[in-house]
C-alpha cells in the first residue's frame, strides 16, 4: 500500500526541480510524455493492488491472530482504497468499518472513522485537517516568515501553541514548511544566544544534496522539527524530514535513512524563539503535483530538549503512529482551508 516505499525504489521519474528561490515554472517542466508514464504507473498500482487484496486474505485465513492486527487490516483496506479510487470512495464506509472499532487501538479506529467520514464529510471529521494554501510566489527563504504565502496559510498549533505553530503552502512544484517555536529567555534547547546573554540573529541554508553539510546529523539531543508525510494514509511507512535550530537536517523513507531527497531548509535563531522555513520538491515525494483536494496524512512533532515531544494532535509517544498524523488538504488558489 506504501506509495512512499513505490517512489523510493522508483526513484524520481517525475518533474524537473529547481531552486526554492528561482522564477515560477513553466507549464512544461515535466516534459511531454510524463503524463503517458503517470498513468501507466498508475495502472501498474491498481493492478498490483488487485493482486494484494487477495493475498493479504489468503494470509489472514492462514493465521488469524496474524489478521487480527490494526498494522496489516488497515494498509490491506488502504490497497482496495488506492485500487477503487476514481469510484467515488463508494466502498469507503464498508473498508473501514471492521477498523473502526477501539478492540484495535484508538487511533487505528479514528483513522477508519475519518475514511468513513470522507464518504460524506458531514460533520466535524474525526482527526485535524489543515489547509495547504496554494501559494501564487515563492518565498525567499531566510527564516523571516514574511513572504505573503505565510499571511495567507492556516496555522497548525504545536501543543495547543505552546510548542509553537507551523504554516504549510504549496505552488504545485514545492511543498513549502514554516515554523516558528519559542525558546527560554535564556536560549535553552538552542545556541541562540552569545556568551554576553544577547540576542544573537543567525540563519543557515541546507541544501540537503551532500554530504557533510549537516546532512543525516543525529538530533537526538536537538531542539528540532520532524515532519512526517504519509502520501496515501496508510500509517505504516512515511517520509520523514526533520531540522533544528542550527539548520542541520535529517531524513529518511520509513526506517531507510540512505533516502537523501534534495531539499531546502534556512532557520533564523534569537534569544526567545526560532523559525525555520522549507522548501521540499513535490518530486521527491510523489510521481506529480497533488491535484486539489488531495489529502494527504502529516505528523508534525517538536521535540524539545527538557520539555518533551510537541504535536500538533494528542499524541506524543516517542514512535509516530496513527494518532500523531492529521490530514493536509491541498488547495487550489483563492480558496483557503480553516485548522
Amino acid at each position: 500500500s506504501s506509495g512512499e516505499i513505490a517512489m523510493r525504489t522508483r526513484g524520481n521519474r517525475g518533474y524537473a526541480v529547481r531552486q526554492a528561490s528561482a522564477e515560477a515554472p513553466t507549464p512544461n517542466d515535466r516534459g511531454g510524455g510524463a503524463g503517458l508514464a503517470d498513468a501507466g504507473l498508475a495502472a501498474n498500482d491498481a493492478a498490483m493492488s488487485r493482486r494484494m487484496g487477495p493475498l493479504l486474505a489468503l494470509v489472514g485465513r492462514a493465521d488469524g491472530r496474524f489478521a487480527a492486527q490494526a498494522n496489516l487490516r488497515y494498509p490491506a483496506a488502504t490497497i482496495r482504497r488506492k485500487a477503487e479510487e476514481g469510484n467515488r470512495q463508494a466502498d469507503a464506509v464498508a473498508l473501514f468499518a471492521g477498523l473502526a472499532d477501539v478492540r484495535l487501538g484508538a487511533s487505528w479506529a479514528q483513522a477508519a472513522e475519518a475514511e468513513q467520514w470522507l464518504s460524506s464529510r458531514r460533520g466535524k471529521p474525526p482527526v485535524a485537517v489543515w489547509s495547504c494554501a496554494a501559494a501564487h510566489e515563492k518565498p525567499f527563504l531566510d527564516g523571516k516568515l514574511d513572504d505573503a504565502l505565510w499571511r495567507d496559510a492556516a496555522v497548525v498549533p504545536l501543543a495547543a501553541g505552546a510548542g509553537g505553530e507551523l504554516r504549510l503552502a504549496h505552488d504545485g512544484e514545492y511543498l513549502y514548511v514554516a515554523g516558528l517555536f519559542p525558546t527560554a529567555v535564556d536560549g535553552a534547547g538552542t545556541d541562540a544566544v552569545d556568551s554576553a546573554g544577547g540576542g544573537v540573529e543567525r540563519s543557515a541554508i541546507r541544501r540537503g544534496d551532500r554530504r557533510g553539510d549537516g546532512r543525516d546529523a543525529d538530533l537526538t539531543d536537538r531542539d528540532h522539527l520532524e515532519l512526517s508525510i504519509d502520501i496515501d494514509r496508510d500509517y505504516v511507512t512515511s517520509f520523514t524530514l526533520a531540522v533544528d535550530a542550527a539548520g542541520s537536517t535529517f531524513d529518511r523513507c520509513e526506517r531507510d535513512a540512505t533516502w537523501n531527497p534534495q531539499w531546502f531548509a534556512a532557520t533564523r535563531r534569537e534569544s526567545n524563539q526560532w523559525s525555520v522555513e522549507a522548501a521540499i520538491p513535490l518530486a521527491e515525494l510523489t510521481r506529480s503535483p497533488p491535484p486539489p483536494g488531495t489529502i494527504w496524512a502529516v505528523a508534525a512533532r517538536r521535540f524539545q530538549p527538557g520539555v518533551g515531544i510537541q504535536s500538533a494532535t494528542a499524541e506524543t509517544s516517542p514512535q509516530v503512529g496513527p494518532g500523531a498524523f492529521g490530514w493536509l488538504q491541498w488547495e487550489s488558489p483563492g480558496t483557503r482551508g480553516d485548522n
